[in-house]
């Protein structure tokens, strides 16, 4: 019998096919794994947050400017199970917050959209080679914080995963998000097969994502993520000294928030593509970035989802500065 990695198999059946456009909320909130995941005396919880500011935004169009402030938040643990073989349970939350004076004469207006959720994983079977776990998650998103009860959303996951060799797996599964930005009113199938080339090159090929990571190096990591339909994020990490580390990547981020007064399932859609570089280092458990780059194709548009945007407004292409941090324990 092959004898799977228990921690390893369980996450990726419990996070990796949640959901296909990048900053969506849902059980993915719970991957990639906490430091020291496997190991049953390393860090069980996580915590990031970090705060992205474009200093003069405005609508193109319009010569009205205003200071746009994206903030993110992330935090992720486990509880081991009483043999301390593997998580018996995943906890995770997520908050996303806007802030700026958005929309014009085409577009909708508002000044701060808040999308925060929660979730937790179980692991519900393990053995030899098979492993299931499930998660489920509540949210809300919207334009007017938590008095409007229509931003209210729901998330669940159902995923199996079969280790086919020692360095192949295959997982398969269903995934519901009520804020995706595509399809959020429908569960998605999805599969997901890994296999491992050596120790620097791991492919994972499937439906809705993919995801290629290499290092050619020993101090330079690739990383190239492909979500369905159009979805690519790249990430170039370089470590120039002990605890130092430039980073580089390109990223696709879409949001969706209910749009205070309307009907659920009109919702206020948010797009942004980002090129940034950077610098990174870690003392111990703490983390700390800081970076810059730069916003373009930005919009804001309302719809059901991606398929049918309506009342586009476009935003000037502007620089923008970004700090983080993150502590594991």
């Amino acid at each position: 019998m092959i004898r799977i990695a228990p921690a390893i198999l369980t996450v990726l059946i419990a996070t990796t096919l949640a959901t296909p456009l990048k900053a969506q909320t849902g059980p993915r909130l719970l991957y990639p794994p906490v430091p020291g995941q496997f190991d049953p005396e390393g860090s069980r919880y996580e915590l990031t947050g970090d705060v992205l500011v474009i200093p003069s935004s405005r609508a193109k169009g319009s010569t009205d400017s205003f200071p746009l402030t994206v903030g993110e938040m992330r935090g992720r643990g486990m509880i081991m199970a009483p043999d301390r073989r593997v998580p018996a349970v995943y906890l995770g939350t997520q908050a996303t917050m806007i802030n700026g004076r958005l929309g014009a004469s085409v577009g909708p207006s508002f000044t701060t959209a808040v999308d925060h959720s929660g979730a937790i994983g179980a692991t519900m079977f393990l053995s030899e080679d098979w492993a299931v776990g499930g998660t489920f998650g509540v949210g809300h998103a919207g334009t007017k914080g938590y008095q409007d009860g229509k931003g209210v959303y729901f998330m669940a996951d159902l995923m199996a995963g079969h280790q086919l060799s020692e360095h192949s797996m295959l997982i398969f599964g269903i995934s519901y998000n009520g804020n995706r930005a595509i399809f959020p009113d429908i569960p998605l199938p999805g599969f997901l097969y890994t296999y491992t080339v050596s120790k620097d090159l791991n492919i994972a090929v499937g439906v809705p994502q993919s995801t290629v990571t290499w290092k050619p190096v020993d101090a330079v990591t690739l990383r190239l993520s492909y979500s369905i339909p159009v979805t690519i994020d790249v990430d170039v990490d370089v470590e120039i000294y002990e605890g130092w580390t430039l980073y580089g990547k390109f990223e696709n981020r879409f949001a969706g928030f209910h749009e205070s007064g309307q009907s659920r399932n009109q919702r206020i859609m948010v797009r942004q593509r980002r090129l940034e570089g950077g610098i990174r280092y870690k003392w111990d458990s703490v983390e700390v970035s800081i970076g810059g780059g730069f916003a373009f194709d930005q919009e804001v548009s309302r719809g059901f989802d991606i398929r049918g945007r309506r009342d586009r407004q476009s935003y000037a292409d502007r620089p923008y500065i970004r700090a983080g941090v993150s502590i594991d324990f």
